[in-house]
């Protein structure tokens, strides 16, 4: 049976054409003229490892899950976050994404570690430490990160972060060097400096007749630098006189009139000593060369501090030195303290003193056995009665007595002559021995004074 089309047919048949034609076209139209804003295509969503990068500034959102964020540079990047955020103006999608690309960099007086750009795979880290120059200190990252190592975590995009650092302020301390009395400070003084680091070197210079002995800190050295100087300090230098010192008193040794014509010395007991030894003189230093007599030598122990001169002849004038000795030898190991150097300086003072004592002559008490029961000293003027004629036999005593007296005057003459003859023949010897010890002892003493002004 033949197809038979009518012309209702016909017409139906060209107006749903028509309707085709028209709507695909306008389709296609619409679809040429979209903008890249359009979200990708389940196919394109198919592909690995695409993100959808900004080429334009970030802009309001386009579509639901788009999220378009500004990185450091001010350049926008699409990532996606759901429907939240907001989009892009303007985009390119980057497939197959194998690494990203973060850079550390340092501002001036600094350094990091991975500087320059650093290759990273997605979701992988990195990470980098911020050192500052001599100087300076850290301060921050780009990110306003503060401490100066950081680590990168799951990385997603490029990223770039500068480490920025600033002088550290430079802490100061003063030296400060003074002179004391007899002496000056050669070099800078007071000198400020960077803590830690080293002064000038100074000198403490003594004046004439003076040497330096020590600083306040103990250092025996006149030339100093100080260094590592960690906080500041003052140094104060002494000095010594280098002129011989004038011998001393070492003992303190006193002298003072006692009863019964004695004249008591005393001395103090000197540490380290070993003996003292007292010179006793019976004439005032004056009169020594042109008189009889010599100095007495009395020599004590360690432990000895006093000795009294018996017997003093009252109104004489003695002249005592006490010195302390550091060892045997009396003419030469002197104490320090004596600050001797010869024998003849222990004759002038202070070494020296000289003392004159008023008395009477001591009274001799005969042991108390000898005294009879009934002696009594008589009144002033009496003489005592002895009983001698008492008795027969003291009578013929005293006749004998008489007799041997009667015949000595009767010799007399002769015994005279003889006794004369001994007497002035003893007396000649005499004279020539006394003679004789006093050029002896002139002889001496003139060579001990000749010692002493050597």
């Amino acid at each position: 049976m033949a197809l038979v089309i009518t012309k209702k047919t016909r017409t139906i048949l060209f107006i749903v054409l028509g309707v085709l034609v028209v709507g695909g076209g306008g389709f296609l139209f619409w679809r040429i003229n979209q903008q890249d804003t359009v979200a990708p295509t389940d196919s394109d969503a198919s592909e690995e490892n695409c993100v959808l990068k900004c080429t334009g500034p970030c802009g309001p959102r386009t579509m639901a899950g788009d999220n378009c964020q500004e990185d450091e540079a001010g350049i926008c990047y699409y990532q996606p976050y759901g429907d939240s955020k907001t989009g892009c103006c303007e985009y390119e999608k980057v497939c197959n994404i194998t690494a990203y690309h973060i850079t550390y960099a340092a501002g001036p007086n600094g350094s990091v570690t991975k500087a320059g750009k650093n290759s990273v795979a997605p979701g992988g880290s990195i990470s980098s430490t911020a050192t500052p120059s001599a100087g300076y200190k850290f301060v921050k990252w780009s990110d306003n990160k503060t401490t100066a190592a950081r680590t990168d975590s799951n990385i997603q995009a490029d990223a770039t972060y500068t480490a920025t650092f600033e002088v550290v302020p430079v802490e100061t301390v003063t030296l400060t060097y003074t002179a004391g009395a007899n002496g000056k400070i050669t070099g800078t003084t007071p000198q400020i400096i960077n803590k830690g680091a080293s002064g000038t070197a100074v000198t403490a210079t003594p004046n004439t007749g003076y040497a330096f002995e020590k600083w306040s800190d103990n250092k025996t050295t006149a030339n100093r630098t100080d260094t590592n100087v960690q906080a500041s300090a003052t140094y104060t230098a002494t000095f010594k006189s280098t002129s011989p010192t004038a011998p001393v008193n070492c003992t303190g040794f006193t002298l003072s009139c006692g009863s019964n014509n004695t004249i008591n010395i005393n001395w103090n007991l000197v540490p380290g000593a070993t003996q003292y030894i007292a010179r006793i003189n019976k004439e005032p230093k004056s009169d020594w060369l042109n008189k009889e007599g010599g100095d007495v030598w009395i020599s004590f122990t360690d432990n000895v501090n006093s000795y009294v001169i018996e017997n003093a002849q009252s109104g004489a004038v003695y002249g005592v030195n006490v010195v302390a000795y550091s060892g045997p030898d009396g003419e030469k190991d002197f104490h320090p303290s004596c600050n001797l150097t010869s024998l003849g300086q222990v004759w002038d003072p202070p070494m020296y003193s000289e003392i004159s004592c008023q008395g009477t002559t001591p009274i001799v008490v005969p042991p108390s056995d000898e005294i009879p029961p009934s002696y009594e000293v008589p009144p002033s003027g009496e003489v005592p009665q002895t009983g001698v004629l008492d008795t027969v036999l003291g009578r013929v005593s005293l006749g004998i007595s008489f007799i041997f007296l009667g015949g000595l005057v009767t010799q007399y003459s002769a015994i005279n002559t003889f006794y004369n003859g001994v007497v002035e023949k003893a007396q000649f010897r005499a004279d020539v021995r006394k003679d004789v010890r006093k050029e002896k002892r002139v002889a001496k003493r003139r060579d001990k004074l000749e010692r002493k002004f050597k």
